[in-house]
């Protein structure tokens, strides 16, 4: 994505960049920066994700969540940024899908995150009632689509949150104590950065300075000597 914004644009990424677009869909990103997508930069931006799909990894202790949460009678869904293409390419060869009674992406909503769009098409399609249904996510955007969409919003901290969440509450440290605060809920909806970290070091080296809160997110050691920006 930096490269491109480089090569294509002539533009750096800075840290205020990746603050207030890290989450939404690529097309929604480069206009909140101030860019035209042209369709041409979307197939590279692409082409770069799916070189670094061999890079995606679960998150520490999902693999056995996602089936644990689906054995006690919880409906999971998946909200997501991601095409459906991206979604095929990079969350489904983990094997979860089966688990999610259904995964909305970017193109089955006319208007992704923030708007409340993508949750109440889920409710809508699922016949799932808000005050059961709550949404589990990492950004500020998340947490403004749950909201308008009338659900209850819990922070995934296990992956490293923006300065801007980190005093959000109720947030779960890790998958497992997430478990704990679904008691009682009827219905749970993720977003694909909780289950897997798909994003390469190179795209968070090629930002300057560097981010501190970054540095102790869980990448893997090929993440760091892969240049895929």
């Amino acid at each position: 994505f930096s490269d491109v914004l480089r090569r294509r644009y002539r533009c750096e990424l800075t840290i205020d960049m990746f603050r207030s677009t890290f989450g939404l869909p690529c097309d929604v990103a480069l206009r909140a920066i101030g860019l035209e997508p042209q369709q041409s930069v979307m197939d590279e931006i692409q082409q770069g994700i799916r070189r670094s799909l061999h890079l995606a990894r679960l998150f520490p202790g999902i693999g056995e969540l996602i089936p644990t949460l689906h054995a006690t009678g919880l409906t999971l869904g998946l909200v997501t940024s991601k095409s459906r293409q991206e979604f095929q390419s990079s969350f489904v060869p983990f094997g979860l899908a089966p688990y999610f009674s259904l995964s909305v992406c970017s193109d089955d909503t006319p208007r992704g995150k923030p708007y409340p769009d993508p949750i109440l098409y889920y409710m809508a399609q699922q016949d799932a009632a808000p005050k059961e249904t709550v949404y589990i996510g990492d950004t500020a955007f998340d947490c403004q689509c749950a909201e308008r969409a009338g659900v209850d919003f819990i922070l995934a901290a296990w992956g490293g949150v923006s300065p801007d969440m980190a005093s959000y509450s109720p947030a779960a440290k890790s998958p497992a104590y997430l478990q704990k605060l679904l008691t009682g809920r009827g219905c749970c909806l993720l977003d694909n950065l909780e289950v897997i970290r798909t994003i390469p070091y190179g795209y968070f080296r090629s930002l300057s300075p560097f981010p501190a809160y970054l540095h102790h997110l869980p990448f893997h050691e090929d993440h760091r000597q892969a240049d895929l920006s």
